[in-house]
């Protein structure tokens, strides 16, 4: 059996296209897939504690980004365009399959993307309107996170992603990679070469 078509503890990684490909897929970062992990599963898990879970790891990104340790490695930030686009892909497509709302799809497109310590602070403040969400969910009637409604009231559910829309423009290419093993340094930190 393969590692996907099981989950230790629950059902709310239930997904076609999982967090944890997605993270692979792309090269995200441990800072940046701990914070999105917990930004995906909130409704099914944990609720609010998962939202604060993910503004703590960003807030630890904003602080090693300002110290220069931290800097997104992950494929959408790639020189090579092909490399880029088909990140682009991969986080539409995980984005479509395990968003629910119009602030998690910024947050996931934001995240994959950030390029320096002003959009680490805009997925925080993306991950407090969630957060805001998340609270008023788990208000209603005493609700326990795994009964959390899987759509806000306020009808936030954005159309499906496509490469068509506006994205981003890829950004000015990652560090050079370290000579002894042809990759990045491991984990996105300088100096682990």
């Amino acid at each position: 059996m393969k590692a996907s078509e099981r989950q230790v503890g629950g059902n709310h990684y239930k997904s076609e296209y999982q967090h944890w490909d997605w993270a692979i897929d792309i090269r995200l970062g441990y800072l940046e897939s701990a914070a999105s992990k917990y930004i995906t599963r909130w409704r099914g898990k944990n609720g609010v504690q998962d939202v604060e879970k993910a503004i703590h790891y960003l807030e630890k990104a904003l602080e090693a980004n300002r110290e220069g340790r931290l800097h997104n490695w992950s494929h959408t930030q790639n020189a090579n365009y092909e490399m880029a686009t088909l990140a682009n892909h991969k986080t539409i497509k995980f984005i479509n399959l395990n968003c629910e709302t119009k602030p998690e799809h910024e947050f996931m497109l934001l995240l994959s993307k950030w390029t320096d310590a002003n959009s680490l602070i805009q997925c925080i403040e993306i991950a407090k309107l969630i957060l805001d969400m998340a609270q008023a969910a788990q208000g209603k009637a005493g609700a326990t996170p795994a009964s959390t409604p899987q759509s806000p009231s306020s009808g936030l559910k954005p159309a499906p992603l496509t490469l068509n829309n506006p994205l981003p423009p890829v950004p000015k290419a990652p560090p050079p990679l370290s000579g002894s093993t042809n990759h990045p340094s491991p984990f996105g930190y300088e100096g682990d070469d």
